[in-house]
Order: C-alpha cells, then sequence, then structure tokens
C-alpha cells in the first residue's frame, strides 16, 4: 500500500512533466493492478486534455489581458518566513533580560569586610570570615533526623497496613474458602 502510493506520486509526476515513467515504476505498473489504472486513467485524461486544447482557439488579445491583470494588481509581496519575527522577539527578550542583569549587579550593595588586622597577623581571608558559623554536634543532628523521619515512619506503616487490608478483600473475596482456609493454617502454624 506505501509503496503504491509511492510509485503513484511518481507517475503522475511524469505524466505531467511528459517524461517516461523510470524502469521501477513501469516493473511496478506491470505487476499492481491498481496502479495500471491509475497510469491509464490518469494518461486518458492528458490526452483528452491536448485534443481539447488543439481544437479551442485562444483569443489573439488574451495573453495581453492577462499580463495587464497581473500589472495592476502590482507587484507581489515577498512573504517573510514565520520564524523571521520569533528571532527578533527572543533577541529583544535576551537583551531586556542582559540590561535588567546589568542594572541589578550594579545596584547591589557590595559587602564590606572591615577586618582590622593585627600587623603581625595576616589578614582573615572572605572565606575564612563565612566560616564562623556554628555547626551543630553530633546529638542534635540524630534529633533532627529523628525529626525528619517521623513522617515517613508514619507513612509506611498506613501503606503497609492499606496493603494488608486490600490483600485481606482480595483474598476473601476470589479465593475459594477450602484455598482461604488452609492458608490460614498454614500462617498459623508458622
Amino acid at each position: 500500500m506505501i509503496t503504491c502510493y509511492y510509485y503513484r506520486g511518481i507517475i503522475k509526476r511524469s505524466l505531467d512533466a511528459d517524461k517516461t515513467l523510470p524502469h521501477r515504476a513501469s516493473n511496478h505498473i506491470q505487476k499492481c493492478p491498481g496502479c495500471r489504472k491509475v497510469h491509464e486513467s490518469e494518461t486518458r485524461v492528458i490526452r483528452e486534455l491536448r485534443a481539447a486544447s488543439n481544437t479551442l482557439e485562444q483569443s489573439p488579445f488574451l495573453h495581453a489581458r492577462i499580463m495587464s491583470s497581473i500589472a495592476r494588481c502590482g507587484p507581489v509581496a515577498k512573504s517573510k518566513p514565520a520564524w523571521s519575527s520569533s528571532i527578533w522577539a527572543v533577541g529583544l527578550a535576551t537583551a531586556c533580560l542582559l540590561l535588567l542583569a546589568v542594572l541589578w549587579a550594579h545596584q547591589r550593595p557590595m559587602p564590606s569586610h572591615e577586618v582590622v588586622a593585627h600587623p603581625s597577623q595576616p589578614a582573615p581571608l572572605p572565606m575564612e570570615l563565612s566560616l564562623s558559623v556554628k555547626l551543630p554536634d553530633g546529638n542534635q543532628l540524630r534529633q533532627w533526623t529523628e525529626k525528619l523521619d517521623e513522617p515517613l515512619e508514619t507513612e509506611m506503616k498506613l501503606v503497609v497496613g492499606d496493603a494488608k487490608t486490600a490483600f485481606n478483600s482480595l483474598a476473601e473475596n476470589f479465593l475459594p474458602e477450602k484455598v482461604r482456609h488452609s492458608l490460614l493454617e498454614q500462617d498459623k502454624g508458622s
């Protein structure tokens, strides 16, 4: 079916361009009755159109009338690609963001580290100044961990309880009574 669609396109283009069919298309037409029918009907239509165009008399002024109507319409405007306006929008947005970033960087107050160092000691580096935060000890970390784990433990207990309830409900509704009792007896025995 896909090959027929492909070859029908080749058939129509070849006939419209008044060219001979490629070898592969000719072979396909011989094997495929549907494509052969398309080729015959297209050939017949082209033949009839050529016969009709030879019998019609063309007006001697037809070409001049067509050209004058085209000239009256004016020049054909070239359309811009759709992506060209979006490029300008993206570029403008990027320029605005860069401008805002520069303005924000200039408006931000610079931190002043006025540290008076003793002449015999080296001046502290900014990294040393920022590490003056007191870190929690091991006992405090353990308490924090336990507090953070409480909601997780509670949630896990609820999930396990829900799973047990669902399993029991499925067993009661779908397992035969003999199988259920034998499972309960095995459970009590172990």
